[in-house]
């Protein structure tokens, strides 16, 4: 979890991949939860939006590790699950669903 945001720049992210890619066999899947390319939030205190910019967007992730021999990278938004939503109802989960921070990545080499 969160590997992927660790990169500081494309040069590490690169390496990250690289190392992922040669300890799986060809049709080995890497899945991982990561936070979203951008994140936009809003303070507890106050309306006023704040952006978290991630230095590396998605692009550069896909590119990277399709470089390093992934030949499919899907990115995957949080779904409600059938028991988060009869515990508490679809309303409650609309804000994280509509402006997660996070964001699933899964890669098959």
């Amino acid at each position: 979890a969160y590997l992927l945001n660790d990169a500081r720049d494309r040069a590490e992210l690169r390496a990250m991949c690289w190392s992922l890619a040669r300890c799986l066999k060809p049709g080995g899947r890497f899945v991982t939860v990561n936070q979203t390319a951008t994140l936009e939030c809003r303070s507890a205190l106050s309306s006023e939006r704040t952006a978290l910019d991630y230095p590396l967007d998605v692009a550069t992730h896909r590119e990277e590790l399709s470089k390093a021999g992934f030949r499919e990278v899907r990115w995957h938004a949080p779904r409600l699950s059938p028991e988060g939503e009869s515990a508490f109802g679809r309303e409650f989960w609309v804000a994280f669903l509509d402006h997660s921070a996070i964001a699933f990545i899964e890669c098959v080499k």
